[in-house]
Order: C-alpha cells, then structure tokens, then sequence
C-alpha cells in the first residue's frame, strides 16, 4: 500500500470546522462593566434627591401676583420649599400652587401655617419686598405649633399677617365706639414704648361696636391687667391759642396708621391678671387721672436673683514688658445643702495661654463693692463643665444675700420665653437690669440654646442670670461665644 504526500501548494478535499468554546460575555467585556457602574450612579444620585425632598403641599391664593413655578418657599430668610407647578383652580376664582418642600422642613406642613405671597409694597411708614421689585418673588411662611395636625392643603392669605409673624405674645379685644383711625399693624405702647401691636380692625357681631384685636409682646404681657386701661392715640393733637399753636404726634406711625396706649395702675383691687380674649374697653383719649399716679403694675412679679462680678487679674509679656491684665464678667452663686456653687462662664474662669506662671488670680465682687466678696485665687478645681459654664465649688461662703437658693433652680426641658437679668450699682445702691427673650429668638443645639440677638448687642450681658417669666426660676446662664449668644441650662447637684 503506498501513500501520497501532499506538498503545502497542493490543495486538500477536507475543510476546516469550528471549534465552539463558550465565554462570560458579562466578564469579558468592559461595557458591561461601565454599563453597572453607570446604574449604581445613577441610583445613588436618585437615592440623594429623592432623601433631600419633603412633602409636597396645594396652597391657594387669591392672587398669582407675578409667581412662578422654580421661586423659591422661604422662612427666615432661607429656602425651605420651591413651586413646582401654578394653575388655575376650577371655579376661576382663585390659583393652586403645588409647592414641595425641603427635607427638614416637614414641619412646616401642619394645620395654622400661614402662606403668602411677598410683593413690593410701600406705605408712609414702611417699604416691604422690595427684593422682590427687580427679582423673583417667593412665598413666606409662618410655622404653626409643633403640636398641631398634619395637613398638605392650605388657604394662602391675600396680604401678610399684620404684625411681625414670628412674634409670640397674648391677644386680647379692644372695643370702642369708633375705629379711631386705627388699621392693622398700628403699634400697641406703654408710656412711648412699643409693646404690641395692632392686628385687625373689624365690627363686633352686633354691629354696633368696633373691635380692635391686638397682641401684646411675650415679654409684656405682665402689664396687661383686668383694670387696664386703652386709648387711642391716632393722628394729630392740635391745640391753639392767642401765643400760636402746637401739634402733638406720638410718631409717624401714629399720623399714618394710629395708635393704641394703655396704663394699668397697681393701686388698685383689680389688677389681676386676664386670659388670651379678654375684652376691654377702648376710650376715645386718655384721663389724666390714669397717668398721673406714678405707682404702675410692673413687668414682673418676681424677686430677680442677683449676681455678682467674676474679676479675673493676670500678668503676661508684651514686647517684652509685663503688664497687668484684669477682666470682668457676671456669674451666679447657688446655695444647696452640700454648699455654694459658682456658675460662670467657661472661658472667665481658665488663665489665658500667655498668662505668666503664678500670676492668674480669681475674686468674687458684688456690684459697687470695693472689697472681694469671697477670694478663690489661682489654684481650685472646677467641678464641671459643660455648654461653655463652669462650676467651681466655693470654699469660703458668699453672704446669702448674693446667693440664689437651690430650689429657686430648675431645668428646663426647652426654650421658653425668659428674660437676662445681671446686678449693676447705681447711686442708691445695687439695682438689677433686665434684657426680654422670647421664645421665638431661642433654638434648642444640642445642650444650649442658641439665641437670635434680633440687632441687640449682647456682649455686655456675658454670664447674665437667665430667668424664665413664667415662675421666676433661675433656669440659666448666658453665654457669648465665638459662634455667638447662647444660653446654657443650669443642672445643680443638690
């Protein structure tokens, strides 16, 4: 048997096969990859936007006023919603903006927030959104209570809320023959000062009166009594003779808009206090036999703690020179059964880092005092600190009058409308001065409350008494920070 060989030229009768070997496509190509890689991005971006978005809300308005969808919700200045979509509701009558709020602001939607829409308005006494007149327009919002019933429907108002809407304070009912002259957001005073405002001017159900709703201040309304008396003070007083005339205004306020006044005299057996609704009776002018009798109720009926002045006096180098250094802050002593406690503020009681060694001295003074109270020098311990106080046993004993019992002490549980309070000497001795804080100012972070000074300056109140003016308890202490006021609630060990 012979066989042929075949040269590589040579042509062959056999064709060649495939061999099939199955592959991971998924593992093998690198678009399957960036495909998954693009799916987990996309989900995670979804996942954020959808975490960053709270309910959405139907508010109606009278009026559209120029908004559009993409302005912006705002309370306090900041963006807490934005319009997603504007139309007109069904009957014609008025628009429904469907609003979605911000994650954080969920409280917002409950029942009794109030909605409108802020437009430029100009007045003889005031100018409000003008920010509005060449930008965009926006919604503001005044919250309604924590407690109250979540709701995703709202009435929006036609015009702002009179007055300031995030003032807290008691209402009560004016009524009196005539308006007055009265109007809406006409300022509420107590020998000049402003201390409430007017809300609404309206007739009473019979017609036959005028009802002036107003709302006094948190902080004042302590002066409000059963036997208070109102009086209008609108427009201008004239009065005329043979030597000339003269014209007598409380303010431009008054000329534009009215005024309301009211005493409250304290010698009398119904100054007693009223409920929110109390209806009074608003006279015409005032008597002067209202005013003349100096004797009034006063804003408190409570003893104010006193304080007393921490003098810290140290030495340190200056372009090679020692110098002396001394400063001074108010502090609290509270007497319990194992002794006297300091509160003060944290950064009062440690010696500055360029204090020389030997020379940090600490002494306790009572306001126009020459001589120290009590002498805690320069080595102590401090028994704890927290929310920028600290608290240092007191070895030798402060006079009990300088002291504040423990029992007039107590914790609160959150802000609440209260007042600063620190001792300062005066020609006819010691005497206490006051700084109100209503609860609108205060939010609780963390362990303290961080306080809106609303344009006061209240660097001078550093370590003041904080007292809560529902009962009088000692309830804290204030703190100026670096991040700014706060108030730290006082814990006693007693």
């Amino acid at each position: 048997m012979t066989t042929q060989s075949r040269t590589p030229d040579q042509p062959t009768d056999e064709f060649p096969t495939a061999r099939l070997e199955p592959r991971r496509v998924i593992g093998n190509s690198k678009m399957w990859w960036a495909t998954a890689a693009a799916l987990v991005v996309a989900g995670l971006l979804v996942w954020r936007s959808t975490e960053s978005v709270g309910p959405t809300i139907t508010i109606r308005f009278p009026e559209g006023h120029g908004l559009t969808v993409g302005d912006f919700v705002r309370h306090r200045g900041i963006e807490v919603g934005h319009v997603d979509r504007i139309e007109l509701a069904s009957d014609l009558e008025s628009i429904e903006v469907e609003v979605t709020l911000l994650a954080g602001a969920e409280e917002i939607a409950r029942e009794g927030t109030r909605f409108w829409i802020v437009r430029p308005q100009i007045s003889l006494v005031e100018v409000r959104g003008l920010d509005t007149a060449i930008g965009a327009k926006y919604i503001a919002v005044s919250p309604a209570a924590q407690d109250a019933q979540q709701q995703l429907e709202f009435e929006g108002l036609a015009t702002p809320p009179a007055g300031d809407a995030y003032r807290s304070g008691m209402e009560v009912v004016l009524r009196g023959d005539s308006s007055y002259g009265l109007t809406a957001d006409a300022p509420v005073s107590w020998r000049g000062v402003d201390v409430g405002q007017v809300l609404s001017v309206d007739l009473a159900s019979d017609t036959r009166y005028v009802d002036v709703r107003v709302r006094i201040d948190s902080a004042y309304k302590n002066l409000v009594r059963a036997n208070s008396k109102f009086w209008a003070t609108s427009g201008l007083g004239i009065d005329a003779g043979f030597t000339g005339f003269s014209l007598k205004a409380e303010s431009l306020t008054t000329i534009a808009r009215g005024g309301v006044s009211f005493i409250t005299p304290a010698d009398d057996d119904q100054a007693t206090a009223v409920q929110p609704g109390h209806v009074f009776t608003l006279h015409a002018e005032e008597d002067a036999d209202w005013t003349e009798d100096a004797s009034t109720v006063s804003l408190i009926d409570f003893p104010l703690p006193p304080t007393v002045i921490l003098r810290a006096t140290w030495k340190q180098k200056y372009l090679g020179f020692t110098r002396s250094y001394d400063q001074d802050s108010s502090a609290v002593v509270v007497a319990t059964d194992k002794g006297q406690q300091l509160f003060a503020p944290d950064g009062a009681a440690y010696a500055p880092e360029d204090a020389l060694d030997d020379t940090w001295h600490l002494d306790l003074f009572a306001p126009g005092s020459k001589g120290p109270l009590a002498e805690l020098g320069g080595n102590f311990d401090i028994g704890r600190r927290k929310g920028g106080v600290a608290v240092l046993p007191l070895e030798h004993r402060v006079p009990a009058s300088h002291a504040i019992p423990a029992d007039r002490v107590r914790t609160p549980p959150e802000p609440e409308d209260c007042c600063l309070v620190r001792s300062v000497a005066g020609d006819s001795g010691a005497s206490s001065v006051i700084h109100s804080l209503s609860r609108a100012l205060l939010t609780q972070s963390g362990d303290v409350w961080q306080v809106d000074p609303d344009g006061a300056d209240l660097d001078d109140w550093h370590g003041a008494a904080v007292v809560a003016t529902s009962d009088g308890a000692l309830v804290g202490l204030f703190v100026v920070t670096s991040s700014g006021p706060t108030i730290a609630p006082l814990r006693v060990a007693r």
